[in-house]
């Protein structure tokens, strides 16, 4: 192993760790209050450039509260409803289960080692662009005794609308039989962005060289063309968020030329196009009023104030939650003890008993001196219920009002994290938009 493997294993090792608190907390969150210095907070500094927008735009998306409920829905009650809901929230229905059903699905979206965010360049080579690349595949494969054809089919388990093929080897096939069917034949291929549901690829089909055997492509690099328009498909850290309003631009780039000259003609078309085009939410806007030393490095600022952010979201939200249900299963332990109380029970009654005889005492008389003992008696057991109830220890809520003595943000927990109040009140107030009214998608999409 090289310097260079080394140090991408060691980074990937780093990122694992990460992302295993990442994606185990949504499912334990809010039965915690966070801590600053947790993964899921730290991670956002390892977030890319390249990929900023994307990945805080999905922080927020499963911080939703219909994100939450949909991914509580049990997988034998997922339909297209569902399906569809999913879409709307900008997440592919497909990965929203790989999520679901996965309490670290790492390997869907950490791609390729971390040293590169894009995949190599063959991704959209097909074997087809390769001179004599189809036979050679099938010859390759039938050595292999690696030729499919579909035994029957049946229906996904999780996706109802997706037919799942079952296959067998088909031992009678010949390279002739097979190029004259390529609709009947199967090959082993990776499972890839497009291809979640299974491991093999129709021969008739475009047959991406990325998604072959690696020894295969290995016999073939040299027939590979060199001067094929390559389309880059980004391997971001979080699953990328994607709408029906989203304007995503097919660009002609020549990496050849230097890199000033690429970024300027990214610029000029990026002016040309805001000319015209609604503007998309900064992530800035949400921490602006904190960066206000301009020497400083932006990058580095920007990914440490929107950690800042989502930890005061998420401590607000999830003490607010725990206080909810703390009060919720006091009233509840209450009632019951009262309930079980059968002394309680009987001058519950008695009191009962003792206020219809009052009622009926004064539809009938007048007498005061009558009515001034049923009135003793009444307060007599009045005070006895009062020793025999167990009375509820309701905490109060917190609060996001700076004049209440239970004013979230001056709690200890973000002094400790060296977050004074009113950055943390900005924070959550210039982030909640974004998270509780689906804003998140503006930062994508512009204010369409």
């Amino acid at each position: 192993m090289n310097k260079n493997d080394q140090d991408i294993q060691t980074i990937s090792d780093l990122y694992q760790v990460d992302f295993d608190a990442f994606w185990s907390y949504p499912n334990n969150y809010p039965k915690y209050l966070p801590k600053r210095d947790e993964a899921k907070y730290i991670n956002i500094n390892f977030i890319e450039d390249y990929e900023f927008t994307y990945c805080i735009a999905f922080e927020m998306l499963i911080r939703t509260e219909e994100y939450k409920r949909l991914m509580s829905i049990p997988d034998d009650e997922i339909d297209e409803n569902w399906e569809k809901s999913i879409q709307e929230l900008g997440l592919d229905p497909t990965v929203a289960i790989s999520i679901k059903n996965s309490p670290h699905p790492i390997g869907l979206f950490k791609g390729l080692p971390f040293s590169s965010p894009f995949q190599q360049d063959t991704t959209f080579i097909t074997i087809q662009d390769v001179e004599e690349g189809l036979k050679t595949l099938i010859k390759y494969y039938l050595e292999k005794q690696e030729v499919y054809v579909v035994k029957k089919q049946h229906k996904h388990p999780i996706f109802p609308n997706t037919m799942v093929n079952e296959y067998k080897f088909a031992n009678k096939a010949t390279l002739n039989s097979i190029l004259k069917n390529l609709d009947n034949y199967y090959v082993p291929c990776n499972p890839n962005h497009n291809n979640l549901h299974q491991d093999k690829c129709q021969l008739s089909t475009h047959l991406y060289i990325v998604n072959l055997e690696k020894r295969f492509v290995e016999t073939i690099a040299d027939k590979i063309p060199k001067n094929k328009n390559i389309k880059f498909y980004p391997m971001f850290k979080r699953p990328q968020l994607r709408f029906d309003e989203s304007r995503i631009f097919e660009l002609e780039i020549n990496l050849d030329l230097p890199k000033k000259e690429l970024t300027a003609f990214i610029e000029k078309i990026k002016d040309e196009y805001d000319k015209n085009s609604a503007i998309a939410k900064n992530v800035l806007d949400i921490i602006s009023d904190e960066q206000n030393d301009e020497s400083l490095e932006l990058p580095k600022i920007m990914r440490k104030s929107l950690a800042d952010a989502f930890f005061c979201y998420d401590y607000y939200k999830s003490k607010k939650e725990y206080v909810e249900s703390f009060n919720k299963e006091e009233r509840e332990k209450v009632k019951e003890e009262n309930e079980n109380n059968s002394t309680l029970q009987e001058k519950l009654d008695e009191l009962k008993s003792l206020e219809n005889e009052k009622k009926e005492f004064l539809k009938m008389y007048t007498n005061i001196e009558g009515l001034y003992v049923l009135n003793e008696q009444i307060r007599h057991i009045q005070l006895e219920i009062e020793i025999e109830l167990s009375t509820e220890k309701i905490r109060e809520l917190p609060t996001t009002n700076k004049q209440s003595k239970n004013y979230v943000f001056k709690e200890n927990r973000f002094k400790l994290s060296k977050i004074n109040s009113n950055s943390a009140y900005n924070y959550y107030t210039k982030l909640a938009p974004f998270i509780e009214k689906g804003y998140y998608k503006h930062l994508l999409i512009g204010n369409r």
